[in-house]
């Protein structure tokens, strides 16, 4: 991030939207615990809101930190005509321009109100396997936003293509403490919201909603699966790997 970037969001600071706007003042239940153990399965309960953004730069120049993130998912779902279905993925994650890359594994399976959900961390070679065989992916830098007078933090989702290109339709997860009146909590940059999805209460409206996100401009083909001209090897050269994020929405 520039310095002047970050001198024009001192000087210049973005509109603040109110969740009392979005959400009205409702007390919000309780939501997935901090420093889960490795392995150990917490319940995930979290908003999510997604909403365009026309100034991605002045959003960018107010976050706190930031991390990339190549995300490979695949839906679990042999067994949704019982109500058992979730998704497994594999996760980058690099904080920062140089930061050390970090790659986990995680496991959900939806719950009425939630998810219940269990990540381990995982070795670069498994991320490396898991994400030849999925055919779609996702690239994105999450953007962290402390929130004024609270001990927690809006994370929003950038989304772009393997050749730069990002989507300014962003994904907002917030997950906020048992009790707290989330009408009091402001959104710190200006976001035309388009679509608030509460905890344990996805219809399928929002299901089509997200669906057609992701697969229309989140996602993007995994380039391995690409059939090769005839007289051009089928299987990549050793050493090749690609990259992609997140493919079922949470």
């Amino acid at each position: 991030m520039s310095s002047k970037s970050v001198m024009a969001a001192i000087l210049n600071p973005p509109a603040m939207t109110p969740l009392a706007d979005i959400l009205g003042s409702e007390v919000t239940p309780s939501m997935e615990s901090d420093g889960a153990a490795q392995g150990q399965t917490v319940k995930e309960r979290e908003y999510e809101i997604y909403g365009k953004v026309d100034d991605l730069a002045a959003m960018k120049a107010g976050a706190s930190r930031y991390e990339y993130q190549e995300q490979w998912g695949m839906p679990a779902d042999f067994g949704k005509d019982a109500g058992i279905f979730g998704s497994i993925r594999v996760r980058m994650t690099r904080e920062n321009d140089d930061g050390e890359s970090k790659y986990t594994q995680t496991i959900k399976e939806k719950q009425p109100d939630g998810s219940d959900e269990n990540e381990i961390e995982i070795g670069e070679s498994t991320f490396s396997i898991f994400s030849r065989l999925v055919p779609n992916g996702l690239l994105k830098t999450r953007y962290f936003f402390p929130l004024a007078g609270t001990e927690f933090e809006l994370q929003v989702d950038v989304f772009n293509q393997p050749d730069g290109k990002q989507c300014n339709v962003v994904k907002i997860d917030l997950e906020v403490p048992e009790g707290v009146t989330v009408g009091e909590i402001k959104i710190p940059f200006k976001i035309e919201v388009t679509k608030v999805i509460r905890p344990g209460k996805k219809s399928s409206d929002d299901s089509s909603y997200v669906r057609d996100l992701f697969q229309n401009h989140y996602e993007f083909k995994n380039p391995l699966h690409v059939k090769k001209p005839a007289g051009e090897p089928e299987t990549p050269a050793e050493g090749e790997s690609a990259s992609q994020d997140e493919q079922v929405p949470a």
